[in-house]
């Protein structure tokens, strides 16, 4: 099984969720010209799942089942912002 990088856009502002294969391990996230994206190695081969990110700026409140996935800037700087999985009960 051939393990791969993809890369997901990501949205910025609530919840919001991506299909990926199962096992998926998030290995970067940054800008890429005015999109916010997420880079992802995986194997395209296992089953899809679904996942649950949210972004927040910083100073905002982050909840407890949130786990920090990484940080990334707009292109002029001016705003910083925290990817995180949501881990539903």
């Amino acid at each position: 099984m051939n393990t791969v990088v993809w890369k997901f856009p990501i949205e910025i502002g609530g919840k919001f969720k991506l299909e990926m294969p199962h096992v998926s391990r998030i290995i970067h996230v940054a800008m890429q010209g005015d999109t916010p994206c997420m880079w992802v190695l995986c194997s395209p081969d296992n089953p899809q799942v679904e996942r649950t990110f949210t972004v927040h700026g910083t100073g905002h409140p982050v909840e407890r089942n949130e786990n920090y996935i990484g940080t990334f800037l707009t292109p002029n700087g001016t705003y910083v912002w925290h990817v995180f999985e949501v881990f539903e009960p």
